[in-house]
């Protein structure tokens, strides 16, 4: 079995990240591309997690310009 998550990509470019958490167990791939389109839903929603809404605008940075918040 191979230990920790061998994901496709980084977490902070995951949607899981910026939502609440990481899914991927041991060997898992469960990477699920954060794309504008899911972050400005997420932030209507609010369900961003406050402690990576500043991660999220560094990767969209096109966001802080909408009146989304």
């Amino acid at each position: 079995m191979k230990m920790f998550s061998d994901c496709s990509s980084t977490c902070n470019k995951c949607y899981s990240y910026f939502v609440g958490g990481c899914l991927a167990g041991h060997g898992d791939d469960d990477f699920n591309a954060m794309t504008l389109e899911k972050a400005k839903r997420a932030l209507i929603k609010n369900q961003i997690d406050k402690c990576h809404k500043k991660e999220l605008f560094t990767l969209f940075p096109e966001l802080e310009n909408d009146d989304i918040e």
